[in-house]
């Protein structure tokens, strides 16, 4: 295993950093595990392990081979190999993971006159598009809505192991009739599209 000095690691990113960051940004479709950060340390860590293979292979040190044609060729396939291995692994769990929300977001419901949306978490850096379908959904609920969205969350033990409301605990931990309770999910279901049993 080749170890890298400082100056060898940025001789490497100055021929291939901007690529780097090309491929970075070519992957897309699930902001959970494809955040731009996040892709890009994917990529350095296959920089990393095209350095090592090509040292494994070949036997040359770093200084003999980042002048190469050959692994010029070597550790940019191994890059746009590590592009498609993790588009393709969004691509496969998409059905899944397009329409999830975070369950980071932050519910304030003692606070009068603020919507649902201002409350998320770190939203002055979301897609102003994102933030707008975000706002639509949550301003739209009502108090019962938010009040029970909150016992929820608050509450990991109202949702079974197959991820469905179970009605009876909700309605002993939110203190509501089931009657209300499932007219409140009835209006949330439109939104939300979640299973109770």
């Amino acid at each position: 295993m080749i170890t890298l000095t400082e100056t060898q690691w940025e001789l490497y990113l100055k021929k291939y950093k901007n690529l780097m960051w090309k491929i970075s940004h070519m992957i897309s479709g699930d902001p959970t595990i494809s955040a731009l950060e996040d892709n890009y340390a994917d990529i350095m860590l296959a920089a990393l392990e095209s350095i090592n293979g090509f040292n494994k292979k070949t036997g040359m040190s770093f200084d003999e081979m980042i002048t190469t044609k050959y692994f010029d060729q070597y550790t940019k396939t191994c890059l746009w190999t590590a592009k498609a291995r993790k588009g393709n692994g969004i691509k496969k769990n998409y059905p899944l993971t397009k329409k999830k929300v975070s369950l980071s977001a932050e519910i304030d419901t003692s606070s009068s006159g603020s919507s649902l949306s201002d409350n998320i978490k770190g939203n002055e850096s979301m897609n102003p598009e994102i933030l707008l379908a975000y706002s639509e959904v949550f301003d739209s609920f009502s108090d019962d809505d938010t009040k029970l969205l909150k016992v929820i969350s608050d509450n990991p033990e109202v949702i079974s192991f197959s991820g469905k409301l179970k009605i009876k605990t909700l309605a002993k931990k939110s203190r509501l009739p089931i009657r209300k309770i499932e007219k409140i999910l009835n209006n949330l279901r439109k939104k939300v599209n979640y299973d109770t049993e």
